[in-house]
């Protein structure tokens, strides 16, 4: 049977039950990241980017009564959202959002978020440039970016001869760092970065990086090496 290649917003909306399983699975790894964006977040109001059902910005300020939007490019996650109690809520796409959304809440968000892998579905390099620049601008001055990616260079998860696979593959491929992910008999795309590339992008595009930790995709810990977990920076927007 072929599969079909599918964009992010259909891929995302065909397997939301399958996603629901997957964080299950990832309990560990994803609440090491909630806690860390908890611990280090300073102000709002807060924009989740690629917020899905909402229910992880919630679950990290929920309790804070914050001011908190979520945008997806997917109207069904959105739609999802808005009934978990996300009221303020975007269809946009972050790397091509449009003028006047951009035009209303430029500088209105003291901390934005773009966790597990959202950054991951932007497949062209130059649209991952735009989408970083955006979330800058939307930024208030000196105000905060969370934001994670995949590290195919993760040895702890993929082990060593996928990683040097991956590895490879960066370096030969026409289109860097980009990769098929196949559930249920469709296909989707996805990026996986570096430690060196996932800084260069940050700071290419608007932001200085506080800190960058490695947390272990399988129970949560941080590692000192970037070999050993996914990437979660915390950046500042420049003055």
């Amino acid at each position: 049977m072929n599969m079909s290649v599918l964009s992010s917003e259909e891929f995302y909306a065909k397997n939301y039950s399958y996603y629901e399983d997957a964080k299950l699975g990832k309990t560990l790894y994803m609440e090491a990241v909630n806690f860390f964006v908890a611990d280090n977040f300073e102000r709002g109001p807060i924009l989740d980017v690629g917020c899905g059902d909402g229910l992880r910005a919630l679950s990290i300020f929920g309790k804070r009564q914050l001011d908190i939007a979520g945008m997806d490019s997917c109207a069904e996650m959105l739609e999802k959202a808005r009934q978990n109690g996300i009221s303020n809520v975007f269809h946009e796409n972050i790397a091509s959002p449009s003028r006047g959304m951009m035009n209303q809440f430029q500088e209105r968000f003291g901390t934005v978020l773009c966790l597990w892998n959202v950054l991951g579905h932007i497949i062209r390099l130059e649209d991952r440039e735009k989408a970083i620049g955006n979330m800058s601008k939307l930024l208030t001055a000196g105000g905060m970016l969370f934001v994670d990616v995949n590290n195919r260079l993760n040895v702890g998860q993929y082990g060593i001869l996928r990683s040097l696979r991956n590895g490879l593959a960066g370096i030969f491929q026409k289109e860097k760092g980009i990769f098929t992910l196949p559930i249920n008999n469709s296909i989707t795309r996805v990026y996986l970065s570096t430690k060196g590339k996932f800084v260069n992008l940050l700071e290419k595009n608007g932001f200085h990086v506080e800190q960058l930790v490695y947390v272990n995709y399988r129970n949560g810990k941080i590692e000192k090496s970037s070999l050993g977990g996914q990437l979660l920076a915390v950046c500042r927007k420049n003055l």
